[in-house]
């Protein structure tokens, strides 16, 4: 057995989240656009971010609107209290939601419920030892429950659930999971971005965990292939 031949692939480039399938961007700063904030960068595969604030969510229809649970591995570098990636459960048309919000230089991890992409009602959080610059492997936030109230739960894989909070005020009772951005520093194209990838949605409507979307950001290009014999 030889090499075969193929057809080189079309070259891939940088593109944003709002073009890539099932994304939308429901919240971004005034005179962003629709194209701006966070960006796939096709080398690295990950999502990183402009200067600025936007808020996705996943739109497919197999994205669950109630109990729902999403995951990623997140690098937040240590350059200020930015919130740069966190994740959103529960996000509406207009960018509103529970997200979850890591901030190693403080040593945070806080909830909150977002009415709309500017204002939002801060719910708690929890002081934990941040290793500044590493990855937080599968970052979590689980959304549970509807009616009278609901169930935040946030933590990552290493460390397991690390803040929990029961809303009973004002629940959000539906909505799609979605990430926001929202950091000056750290952004595409520097020396030392924050980014994301390896994200998980699940569907907890049954009350276990169900996997309907999986995303390496992986934009195309060549492929390895095996050495033939």
């Amino acid at each position: 057995m030889a090499w075969t031949a193929i057809t080189r692939p079309p070259t891939p480039s940088d593109t944003t989240l709002q073009n890539h399938s099932g994304w939308s961007q429901v919240y971004s700063n005034p005179g962003l656009g629709q194209d701006g904030a966070i960006v796939i960068n096709y080398l690295t595969r990950r999502l990183e971010g402009q200067a600025s604030a936007a808020v996705y969510r996943y739109n497919a229809s197999s994205s669950p609107s109630g109990d729902q649970a999403i995951r990623a591995d997140i690098r937040l570098p240590a350059l200020s209290v930015e919130e740069s990636f966190g994740l959103m459960a529960r996000v509406g048309a207009s960018g509103g939601g529970y997200g979850a919000f890591w901030q190693p230089l403080v040593n945070t991890l806080s909830l909150y419920r977002w009415i709309g992409g500017t204002s939002y009602s801060f719910l708690t959080s929890i002081t934990t030892t941040f290793d500044q610059g590493s990855v937080l492997t599968q970052a979590f936030l689980k959304v549970i429950g509807t009616g009278s109230g609901c169930t935040i739960v946030a933590g990552d894989a290493t460390r397991g659930s690390l803040v929990t909070y029961y809303d009973n005020a004002s629940p959000q009772t539906n909505g799609k999971p979605g990430i926001r951005w929202n950091a000056a520093n750290g952004t595409f194209g520097s020396a030392n971005p924050a980014w994301l990838t390896n994200l998980v949605i699940e569907n907890w409507s049954s009350g276990a965990g169900s996997v309907v979307h999986t995303d390496g950001f992986n934009l195309g290009g060549w492929t390895a292939i095996a050495r033939p014999s």
